[in-house]
């Protein structure tokens, strides 16, 4: 899929590793906002305040703080680019359908019904851009986000993460395989309907003459009725299917954050110290990551 997207998109090559570097950034910004709470909560909790400017915990907290103000305003630049790079790209594949179909022989442009025309231009190019590139794009972040948090609850509490990671990695299987085929059929399913949906509405519209004429009003109605019925059916099933996923994640995430907690509990039990500080570390990173799965999974 990515040979496929840079065959079509070569000169946006570029603009997407530049958005690859700004997910990295704001997963290394997620990632010391995270990692800072554990000498944070040390400092905090310590009989005897060691001295130096960057022991205080007031330092510590206000970087914490600044790193999170940070990542938010590059977020939002992000988010800024990435709305303008995907609609200039759907300019541009709007575009090169209406050149084809304006400079194309009339028997090779009648091939395609109007009805086609007004699907592709209409549904299919938005459907591309919304539920693939921006899509994609969303992932790409997220990933990079997960990747970096997860992999530093690797090297700082290893045994808790990779248990954890096992039972997270089972549950997000198990939701792919029963929604995401599901997923597929209905999207199929919408294409066509949308098509229909448009033809129906056409012929109705455009052969308004001929309707009157031959007095068939309520079979051209009748005939749109059950299109846009089936249309938007299939699209309140995608709606519905598409909102899912968060709702089911959120409960293992719940289950995630206990076993965690409980292995470091075993682990760290006679430092108390450091114990509190990991499960503020814990609650920080499960906080951040909570919403980063759920995304990964409606992407």
């Amino acid at each position: 899929r990515f040979r496929t997207f840079f065959k079509y998109f070569t000169k946006n090559k570029k603009a997407f590793l530049k958005y690859s570097g700004l997910s990295f950034i704001a997963g290394i910004l997620e990632l010391f906002g995270v990692a800072l709470t554990y000498p944070f909560i040390i400092k905090l909790l310590a009989k005897e305040p060691q001295a130096g400017f960057f022991n205080s915990p007031l330092i510590i907290g206000l970087s914490i703080i600044t790193l999170f103000l940070v990542k938010n305003a590059l977020m939002i630049f992000y988010n800024y680019l990435q709305a303008k790079f995907t609609k200039n790209i759907e300019a541009e594949l709007n575009l090169s359908f209406m050149k084809y179909f304006l400079s194309s022989s009339y028997q090779e442009s009648s091939k395609i019904s109007l009805a086609q025309k007004e699907n592709i231009l209409g549904f299919l190019i938005p459907n591309v851009i919304n539920n693939y590139i921006l899509r994609l794009l969303n992932l790409n972040v997220n990933f990079f986000i997960f990747g970096l948090i997860t992999l530093f609850l690797i090297i700082k509490f290893p045994v808790a993460t990779v248990i954890t990671m096992i039972f997270a990695f089972v549950i997000i299987g198990l939701q792919n395989l029963i929604f995401k085929p599901k997923l597929l059929k209905i999207a199929n399913s919408q294409s066509h309907a949308s098509a229909m949906y448009n033809q129906r509405a056409n012929e109705a519209i455009l052969n308004i003459k001929s309707v009157k004429v031959s007095n068939n009003e309520k079979f051209f109605y009748e005939n749109y009725k059950t299109a846009i019925f089936n249309f938007f059916k299939i699209s309140r099933q995608a709606l519905f299917f598409n909102t899912i996923p968060p709702y089911v994640t959120e409960p293992f995430i719940i289950i995630l954050l206990f076993v965690l907690l409980s292995v470091i509990t075993i682990e760290n039990f006679s430092e108390p110290e450091k114990l509190v500080a990991s499960f503020a570390v814990i609650v920080s990173a499960i906080f951040r990551l909570s919403p980063t799965i759920a995304r990964i999974q409606v992407n």
